[in-house]
């Protein structure tokens, strides 16, 4: 399709075909792919430390033992829903990464997403407990609690680098 100007006596044309507009990328569909590419090394690190014998759950353990009824013996199906309650978690935090750093602005963007990786620790380690679960966790094991503060870790680092990026590629 062409388009026809005309500035005082010069005609332009313009083929549309050929101009090359870059999208600017939404809040939201940024925020979800950051949160899901930050959940993945959250998963990976989670499963690490429980192969190692450091924790005694995983975080998609930890999701399917709250997502299903209590008594729940832990099976493939269980983990399956454990995994998409963390996918759809971690999607759903980085939207809100997403949201606080477009106010805020992206600058020290890696300290924010750790900062609510470090809010995550506290939600995850003793308001989910207490709220869902008061009789399954009433304590929460040492090491599962640190395993908890090490993997929102990651997911804040890698959260805030993930940003940047989409945000440098996106500009």
């Amino acid at each position: 399709m062409m388009i026809h100007r005309m500035w005082g006596a010069i005609d332009i044309t313009t083929d549309i075909s050929k101009v090359k507009v870059k999208p600017k990328m939404d809040t939201i569909l940024r925020g979800s792919i950051v949160g899901f590419i930050a959940t993945i090394p959250y998963i990976m690190v989670s499963w690490f430390l429980y192969m190692v014998g450091v924790s005694p759950f995983t975080v998609i353990h930890y999701g399917a033992i709250l997502i299903t009824p209590p008594g729940t013996t832990i099976t493939t199906l269980p983990l399956l829903l454990g995994l998409l309650a963390v996918t759809i978690s971690g999607t759903f935090m980085g939207n809100i990464l997403a949201f606080l750093l477009r106010s805020t602005g992206s600058d020290y963007a890696i300290f924010k997403s750790t900062g609510l990786g470090v809010v995550l620790w506290i939600v995850h380690s003793k308001v989910l407990p207490s709220l869902i679960e008061p009789e399954l966790f009433k304590v929460l094991p040492t090491p599962m609690v640190l395993q908890a503060l090490i993997v929102v870790g990651v997911w804040g680092i890698v959260a805030g680098y993930s940003y940047l990026a989409l945000e440098k590629r996106s500009n």
